[in-house]
């Protein structure tokens, strides 16, 4: 018996130490904390942490992850053209990475601080690209996120065929998919 006990603690201890989080999740997880509570300054530090972290060392894919985030964080406060930039930067490297779930969520987000600007073209062009991406990757939760999106730009837009043509979409399609509302506030 006292093997198996050894055994157990050994695959115990060896399986928490492959779950420690590093520098850079403690500083992701860190910013996303300051963001969710409001604290945009601390948040972009954080993030900014993160974008040198990862640079160094070369996790492309978590630089463009820190640079969605800093959009965000720049769009909370108003700042735009930074966030549009972040954005963009994020986009650049999700299309390098071939990663389409991410330059949907991207998409989604300059789709957002377009219609914010009242550029309703330019804002309906990325809400397009967004749904067209979530569609092709079959992510369920982005989908119907997308749809309420979409019911809401038409709101806006007081297109009211359209706007419920949207909303009934979104509602059918979490409905079939049995997806709960909290999947999509994340």
């Amino acid at each position: 018996m006292k093997p198996y006990f050894f055994l157990i603690i050994v695959l115990w201890h060896s399986s928490n130490f492959a779950q420690s989080k590093t520098i850079l999740d403690l500083a992701f997880e860190k910013g996303i904390d300051y963001y969710n509570k409001g604290q945009y300054e601390q948040a972009a530090i954080q993030f900014e942490k993160c974008v040198q972290l990862s640079k160094k060392e070369k996790n492309i894919k978590f630089v463009g992850k820190a640079y969605n985030n800093l959009g965000n964080v720049n769009s909370q406060i108003g700042k735009s053209e930074e966030s549009l930039r972040y954005y963009l930067l994020s986009m650049d490297i999700s299309k390098q990475l071939h990663d389409t779930l991410t330059i949907a969520k991207t998409s989604k987000n300059i789709g957002a601080l377009y219609e914010e600007q009242k550029d309703f073209n330019t804002a309906m062009q990325y809400y397009e690209k967004a749904l067209a991406l979530a569609k092709s990757k079959q992510d369920k939760p982005l989908i119907a996120d997308c749809y309420n999106i979409w019911a809401w730009f038409m709101n806006s837009k007081c297109n009211i065929p359209r706007r419920l043509k949207c909303t009934v979409n979104h509602f059918l399609f979490m409905k079939h998919n049995k997806i709960r509302k909290e999947f999509l506030w994340h």
